[in-house]
């Protein structure tokens, strides 16, 4: 049976933390927007195979979504003229080959092929 599940993202100390899986029936962005947890800058959803065997749980290869994030897009020229004290991150930018981030809860972070910006707070 495919099992759908949701995970929050939160600002961790070194990097990223995410909540314990919840379940979910489908991949419904706005309920999952308005269920967000305090401190949460965004989510993605997963699915996998799993089947009860003998009393054992067994669980297939996850699915992922693409993050949405809530926040606000910017192009690598956005950020040069409307953050030009953040080198680090211009130059990360310029370096890495990202033409795109979001910013959200203070950080950024660089916008995947299949991630969505939703807008709202930084």
């Amino acid at each position: 049976m495919r099992v759908n599940y949701i995970e929050y993202s939160f600002p961790g100390i070194m990097c990223s933390e995410t909540s314990e899986p919840e379940k979910v029936d489908s991949f419904d962005v706005g309920a999952a927007r308005a269920k967000m947890p305090k401190g949460s800058y965004g989510f993605t959803f997963f699915s996998r195979e799993e089947q009860l065997s003998g009393g054992e749980l067994l669980v297939g290869v996850k699915t992922y979504t693409g993050f949405y994030f809530v926040g606000r897009k910017l192009t690598l020229d956005d950020v040069k003229r409307e953050m030009p004290d953040k080198a680090t991150l211009i130059r990360n930018m310029e370096c890495n080959g990202i033409n795109t981030v979001v910013m959200t809860k203070g950080r950024a972070f660089p916008l995947g092929e299949n991630d969505v910006v939703l807008g709202g707070e930084e």
